[in-house]
């Protein structure tokens, strides 16, 4: 069950198999967890027969744990240190060199930022970028974790910023993207599209290619604009809203986008997956779908992840379905991320799965919970970080990130961990 909170505080109900947020200035959507609890008919983990030998090779615990349940504080990854942010503000560059103790000194450098950390964090080119709840960006030296500036937004952010260097892209929830100097924080320029009055919590994350930055909208729009100017290079629908009420007419783009030589991937809820060209966006082909967390792409095809857990995998080039995958059906999965041959996602208790590319056969099955603290024991153990009083605590939503073949992830709780594939 969720209750939609209309704009004159009147609660409905609905049935719904999704886990969601939403953040407007007028309305919100939230879907209660009851039902995914044991004793409400809750889903289990199916049991995995292992054709695949994974293995963890670090953990560490970034902080206190997100109270966004769609919160996308996923680490970013350079040659020598894994950066993570927890909600409350901590930042540490850790280093990425494996030791076989938890308790010898690993971190290159910490910080406490006097902000609830929602967007996530972006490393590279010297800096570390994090933006929060209050829409404050922060540019940290990657070395020495010393601020280098900090720019005042007028808005929410829940992605993590991008840069290439020269320009930082920001994208707040009330429908924007900004653009900063990414040496000075110093504003350039601002685009902004309209919002709907009901949308889900959470935003796309932008993409850089060259000179083009591309992103995402809660209005089903996909756009692409001059990175140095904000010109608009072109808009596309993702999907028209449809239906005759504001639920049935929510079409986010809130997941990850893509990009080849040719086309940009993107998925919208309940709309479509869609392939379009870059040059002019112009559709070259889709297909229903309902996916707000974003996609994969390897092996010649798309991933992509409903959200009942369904996984469907896509010719890249026509879009003819591949294979799909229901085993995970109910577990309320994260957003896809491919690693080698395989595709990981993770699930509602912190579990995650490794799905073979080429048919989709679930091949593996790995636990996340308490990471270094508690290793795989279970989730009710007591350990350094805030108490967790339900498996769901340990919630895998962001996208892992891949770095020379190894996986990295965080939870809900704080909990980062790499895992290596052994072949």
């Amino acid at each position: 069950m969720f209750r939609v909170i209309s704009k004159q505080g009147l609660k409905i109900s609905f049935l719904f198999p999704v886990l969601m947020l939403a953040v407007s200035g007028c309305s919100s959507i939230d879907f209660e967890k009851k039902n995914y609890l044991y004793d409400e008919g809750f889903v289990p983990s199916p049991n995995i027969k292992s054709e695949l030998k994974v293995r963890r090779v670090w953990a560490k615990n970034a902080g206190s744990a997100s109270h966004e349940e769609f919160g996308k504080l996923m680490p970013a990854i350079s040659e020598q240190a894994v950066f993570t942010v927890s909600a409350n503000g901590r930042v540490t560059a850790w280093q990425k060199k494996f030791y076989p103790y938890i308790f010898l000194n690993q971190k290159f450098w910490q910080v406490e930022l006097d902000e609830e950390i929602t967007g996530g964090v972006f490393e590279g080119y010297g800096l570390v970028l994090l933006a929060g709840s209050q829409g404050n960006v922060f540019a940290l030296n990657s070395t020495t974790g010393e601020q280098v500036w900090q720019q005042e937004l007028v808005g929410e952010v829940l992605s993590p910023p991008q840069a290439n260097g020269r320009i930082a892209i920001i994208q707040l929830a009330q429908g924007m993207l900004q653009a900063l100097d990414f040496r000075t924080g110093e504003k350039l320029w601002v685009y902004k599209t309209s919002v709907p009055s009901l949308t889900l919590r959470g935003t796309s994350i932008p993409v850089i290619e060259q000179d083009v930055v591309y992103a995402g909208f809660a209005n089903g729009k996909l756009v692409a604009l001059d990175l140095v100017s904000g010109a608009v290079r072109w808009e596309s629908n993702v999907y028209l809203p449809e239906g005759g009420t504001e639920l049935e007419r929510v079409v986010d783009v809130d997941g990850n986008i893509l990009l080849d030589s040719r086309s940009v991937y993107a998925a919208s809820y309940q709309g479509r997956v869609v392939s379009i060209f870059k040059q002019n966006g112009r559709p070259l082909w889709k297909n229903n779908a309902s996916n707000y967390l974003g996609l994969d792409r390897g092996l010649g095809q798309i991933y992509s992840v409903e959200d009942d857990g369904t996984l469907n995998a896509y010719n890249e080039q026509n879009g003819e379905q591949v294979w799909t995958q229901e085993l995970l059906k109910g577990r309320l999965l994260g957003a896809p991320t491919v690693q080698l041959n395989y595709l990981v996602v993770g699930d509602l208790e912190g579990y995650l799965y490794w799905i073979r590319q080429k048919d989709g056969v679930v091949v593996a099955k790995k636990y996340l919970g308490r990471g270094s603290i508690a290793g795989e024991s279970n989730w009710s153990f007591k350990g350094l970080q805030k108490k967790a009083v339900k498996s769901t605590d340990f919630r895998i939503f962001s996208k892992s990130v891949v770095k020379d073949g190894i996986l990295y992830v965080q939870n809900q709780y704080g909990a980062v961990a790499a895992y290596k594939i052994i072949e």
